[in-house]
């Protein structure tokens, strides 16, 4: 007939469920910033890494067309000072774009065969400009029922190596370094 006989009320607090929206917006704006971030911040160690590279692989291949010339024993020690000191900055520039790589989940392992004996012997001769530095020996072995022929990342393996040879040869005052 027109008339109002009843009325319904239902109360209901939001607080919770608007605060709750409210950070899951703001976490998903801080996860995007910060994903933002580390991007940025890759692709500047990219570039950098790139810009100091170029002219050190230069320092480095000059120093090792000086190394072949008719050098005194001093000048030797200052040429292989060079090459030494270029090649732990070439590393360390090697781990800290690695690192930041492996940060932004786009480190990627290559995957082919290589000789291990070839891995293990460049990452010796590097390692041995800092031992002969500090008249150390270096040596290494590799068992005989480890395989010739291994299937990875050559380049990894390799740098891996370097660190560990490194930091050997670092810590060892006299004698002996062995792999």
């Amino acid at each position: 007939e027109g008339r109002l006989t009843h009325y319904v009320g239902i109360q209901s607090d939001i607080t919770e469920l608007v605060e709750r929206k409210q950070a899951e917006v703001i976490a998903k704006n801080e996860a995007s910033q910060a994903a933002a971030a580390t991007e940025a911040k890759s692709e500047f160690l990219a570039r950098m890494s790139h810009e100091i590279r170029t002219p050190l692989n230069g320092m480095i291949a000059v120093g090792q067309l000086l190394a072949g010339t008719n050098l005194t024993p001093q000048q030797w020690d200052l040429v292989n000072t060079i090459q030494c000191s270029g090649e732990a900055l070439l590393s360390l520039i090697t781990d800290i774009l690695d690192f930041s790589k492996i940060e932004a989940n786009k480190m990627e392992l290559m995957s082919t065969s290589f000789y291990l004996i070839s891995t293990v012997e460049a990452a010796m001769e590097i390692a041995g400009m800092q031992a002969a530095q500090k008249r150390l020996h270096l040596a290494y072995s590799i068992r005989d029922d480890v395989p010739d022929v291994l299937h990875g990342d050559p380049h990894r393996l390799q740098q891996i190596l370097l660190n560990i040879l490194n930091n050997a040869v670092k810590f060892t005052d006299e004698g002996e370094v062995f792999l």
